[in-house]
């Protein structure tokens, strides 16, 4: 009997320790294993022993060991349970994401294209999830095997895992019929923005050919003013008919050329650069012919001086009507402030000197 003590006492030190990592097999091995060897302790010999000048007791110690081997068990059970638990909100957390996400509704194309791929892309983790849950399963079954019982929450937890399988598919079905929805009344607005857009492209082309054939050299801020204005719808314009081609192309849709507002920036071009260097010009002016002497930079001034006139003579060259003379008067004016340049780059010199 001592040495049958001996050897209990061993296992249920051996098993305290226990191998890292253990499967889910060689747990529910070992938690039958556990409870078999209480059984075995308790039915090792005799609780008391008689020899001819003593006896001696064995009930506290077989006691012991029984208690050392339940409350092994009872804590690889415990733990079992809190892995299972844990197990089970994290496969009910990702499958409630994943039903939210393919719930959510779209308001774009764009949107609707990332649904499609996140449709798509869930299906591997779909099967992954699936996989979990019949691990789950597995433990679900071990513990109801131990006798053991779980709390309440636990086992609420683990059928609401249970749950989603059968409910995603449900999503999966209802997100495929939204897509096909989604996409013929996508298709529909990108239709009717398109005729918008072909519209607004006939009304900026209005307003190009009245701005060509502006002048009044005087009304250059106005004339900025304007330049600006049409150059952001312009931009807007061209914003728009890009996104409308991405649209078509999510769609399959054959794309859809815009060679009038292609046409339309070209007329407009050098119209606006003209306007724009009167205007630079003309604010210029009154700084330098004006301003403290000391204040001006005759490299500076001689650079913008000679980007202006070539492309004042560029302008010459393409305007026509009112804008071209606008032109020549630019020309005037900055032909007639090149007479300063040698008088500035001299007195401006650096190794000039204050005295």
């Amino acid at each position: 009997e001592p040495a049958a003590d001996d050897e209990a006492a061993a296992a249920a030190a051996a098993a305290a320790k226990g191998p890292p990592g253990k499967t889910l097999a060689e747990t529910e091995a070992e938690i039958k294993r556990l409870a078999a060897l209480a059984e075995a302790v308790q039915a090792c010999g005799e609780n008391f022993v008689s020899f001819r000048m003593l006896g001696v007791s064995c009930y506290g110690i077989k006691e012991f060991l029984t208690a050392a081997a339940l409350s092994l068990r009872a804590d690889m059970l415990t733990e079992l349970t809190e892995t299972f638990d844990k197990a089970n909100v994290k496969s009910a957390a990702r499958y409630q994401e994943i039903s939210d996400r393919l719930s959510m509704a779209v308001s774009s194309a764009e949107e609707l294209d990332q649904m499609k791929k996140y449709m798509d892309a869930s299906a591997d983790e779909l099967a992954a999830l699936e996989g979990e849950l019949a691990k789950e399963n597995e433990m679900y079954a071990a513990v109801f095997a131990s006798g053991h019982e779980l709390p309440d929450e636990v086992v609420e937890q683990y059928w609401d895992a249970m749950k989603y399988p059968s409910v995603i598919t449900g999503v999966l079905g209802e997100c495929e019929e939204r897509i096909v929805r989604w996409k013929f009344r996508f298709q529909d607005e990108l239709r009717s923005d398109q005729q918008g857009l072909l519209e607004d492209i006939d009304s900026i082309g209005a307003v190009v050919d009245q701005f060509v054939e502006m002048g009044d050299i005087e009304a250059v801020e106005e004339r900025l003013q304007y330049v600006q204005e049409v150059e952001a719808k312009l931009k807007s314009l061209g914003n728009k008919s890009e996104l409308y081609a991405s649209r078509e192309e999510l769609f399959g849709m054959p794309q859809t050329e815009y060679p009038q507002l292609a046409g339309i920036n070209k007329v407009f071009e050098p119209y606006a650069a003209m306007w724009k260097m009167a205007a630079e010009f003309s604010r210029s002016l009154p700084e330098w012919m004006d301003g403290p002497f000391t204040d001006l930079d005759p490299e500076n001034v001689t650079n913008l001086m000679d980007t202006w006139y070539r492309g004042v003579m560029k302008a010459a060259k393409t305007l026509t009507g009112p804008p071209k003379d606008v032109c020549e008067k630019l020309k005037d004016r900055i032909v007639a402030f090149q007479d300063n340049l040698p008088m500035i780059i001299a007195l401006r010199n650096p190794g000039l000197r204050d005295r």
